[in-house]
């Protein structure tokens, strides 16, 4: 486990899930919104290959506030087994809600590469690390990126004004880049390196985007029936 990388309101920590969530005090984050491995073994990728179990979604229930929500994806083949752990941590299950997409695979593809790639132009971003500034990777390369637009809608639905999100399971990191467009604080928690790096970048150029006033990214894209 590494030292956390500060970006604006935004923490990330590179390092296991498990042991990150065990140094969070309780009752310290307003969401946890999160897509967390299917248990697919997709695209032959090592970090698919089972459900969180229990002992994950109980931390998260720990430094979650009362009344807090979990939204975390989970594949129709697979979504029994990541509902059950959920339930079994101690979280009452309220409800189910289904994202209707297109075709195409991955499904990450189907994301436009300014949405993905955006922060991932290979520039000095605004990650320092030990006072020394690094350079973000040239591309997104993670197979299941979500689009933006999803993502700030999830954070807005269960999430009050200027409150912290949680996401265990960071990977390139649309959550946080969600986050930060919204005015949302930030904690972040990715295994892999090279992802930590991509998300790096990505949550440094929406916070960027968020200081200055002014928002290029879509907020459309996903019907809702807010208000």
């Amino acid at each position: 486990m590494n030292t956390p990388l500060t970006i604006g309101p935004a923490t990330l920590h590179h390092g296991d899930c498990l042991e990150v969530l065990r140094t969070l005090p309780d009752n310290s984050v307003d969401a946890v919104v999160t897509d967390p491995p299917y248990g697919l073994r997709f695209m032959g990728k090592h970090w698919d290959c089972d459900v969180p179990g229990v002992d994950v979604w109980r931390e998260c229930l720990r430094v979650l506030k009362p009344g807090g929500h979990l939204l975390a994806f989970f594949g129709t083949r697979t979504y029994h087994r990541g509902a059950v752990a959920v339930e079994d941590a101690g979280f009452e299950l309220r409800d189910m809600i289904a994202w209707v997409y297109g075709s195409g695979f991955p499904k990450s593809l189907d994301v436009s590469k300014a949405d993905r790639d955006e922060g991932c132009d290979g520039g000095v971003g605004a990650l320092r690390d030990g006072g020394r500034q690094n350079t973000s990777p040239r591309r997104n390369h993670h197979p299941t990126v979500k689009p933006t637009a999803l993502m700030r809608y999830l954070c807005r639905l269960v999430t009050p004004p200027g409150g912290v999100i949680l996401d265990p399971f960071m990977g390139s990191g649309s959550t946080g880049k969600a986050a930060m467009l919204e005015g949302f604080r930030f904690i972040g928690i990715e295994r892999e390196a090279e992802y930590v790096e991509i998300a790096a970048g990505r949550i440094g150029a929406a916070e960027q985007v968020a200081a200055g006033g002014c928002d290029v990214a879509e907020r459309g894209g996903v019907q809702t029936q807010e208000g």
